[in-house]
């Protein structure tokens, strides 16, 4: 197995909350790449974010790197702002081989291949912020990448950071479950999604990210859930007025590479790859910190509260007791990998 290297320390990018997009109505995405004619090796790597997200700071600091140790003989290209298609499309062509990397917002989206993906998205699954990050760069990420990942067609470079998720809504402060009675979420086409709203005695649903923000403005639905990160970069607060403070799942981004390029090419070159992937890692959790998104969102209006955990808890237990007789041992080793 390739391991999950933790390598080095980055040179740390600063960046403003406000430069960056993910989905945002208003969001632009960069001009093509220039192509490098004299490279040995095109390592073409896709995402969703804008060019300004967190994600994509990274990502140019991972491109410099990687083409400057290397001497040219690898050239990174860039393609942000789903310029390569959409999150399930990029992971087909890196498995297949047609697109070399791509990163993805969510490591759930292997849950088309294997249910077991979905630890990731477990409710409440971890105690800290720290703690999901140790998991994943640990053992919980290794046999994620060895036993659902690489079967299907890549490896992981390293994990990154989409964060914990929160609830957002236009009818009240959401502080206890029954708070979320009459509203109309909207999530995505996820099945733990799907039961954690269910056991939530909660109303969902499903739809697109990209047509969140009109279904929002015209009262489709009346909430969501997402990352703070998200919900600023995407302007959700023009049309949510209460952001509730749930936490309710931590998501991190897997940065991926396909086999069949990733095997082709010398041991060295993949070592820096390997290394410049832990590098730029670093800067994306420097610049993942939801603080500053949060205090952002409450000076552009909206009314932020904190939840009453232990009622989500327990109301989502049940979700917990199903996922563990499917998928026995997972949450045991997501559990006890937080102290890596």
């Amino acid at each position: 197995m390739k391991k999950i290297s933790m390598l080095a320390t980055a040179a740390l990018v600063a960046c403003s909350t406000a430069c960056f997009a993910l989905q945002a109505p208003t969001m632009q995405k960069s001009q093509a790449p220039a192509v490098n004619k004299n490279a040995d090796f095109t390592m073409n790597i896709g995402d969703v974010a804008g060019p300004n997200h967190p994600i994509n700071v990274a990502l140019k600091e991972f491109k410099q790197k990687v083409e400057e140790r290397t001497g040219g003989k690898v050239a990174v290209n860039l393609y942000d702002s789903s310029s390569l298609g959409g999150e399930l499309e990029m992971l087909e062509q890196m498995n297949t081989g047609t697109l070399e990397s791509c990163i993805l917002m969510s490591s759930s989206y292997w849950e088309r291949y294997d249910g077991a993906a979905n630890v990731t998205l477990i409710p409440f699954l971890f105690d800290s912020l720290e703690g999901a990050r140790n998991a994943w760069n640990g053992k919980l990420g290794e046999k994620f990448a060895k036993e659902l990942i690489e079967p299907n067609g890549a490896y992981v470079l390293s994990y990154w950071e989409s964060g914990y998720r929160h609830m957002t809504d236009n009818e009240r402060p959401i502080v206890k479950p029954e708070d979320m009675k009459g509203i109309k979420f909207r999530t995505n086409e996820n099945d733990m999604k799907v039961q954690m709203f269910k056991a939530l005695d909660a109303n969902v649903i499903m739809m697109p990210f990209s047509e969140l923000f009109t279904a929002l403005q015209q009262g489709t639905v009346n909430g969501q859930e997402n990352p703070a990160a998200n919900i600023l970069s995407s302007s959700l607060n023009e049309v949510q007025k209460y952001l509730s403070l749930t936490g309710h799942m931590y998501d991190n981004c897997v940065f991926g590479v396909s086999k069949k390029w990733f095997d082709k090419i010398p041991a060295d070159t993949q070592k820096i790859i390997y290394e410049e992937a832990a590098n730029a890692r670093l800067t994306d959790l420097k610049l993942s910190d939801e603080t500053k998104f949060i205090d952002e969102l409450k000076a552009k209006g909206m009314q932020v509260n904190e939840v009453d955990k232990e009622a989500f808890r327990k109301a989502v237990k049940p979700v917990w007791d199903r996922f563990e007789k499917e998928h026995p041992g997972w949450i045991e080793l997501a559990r006890s990998s937080q102290n890596n």
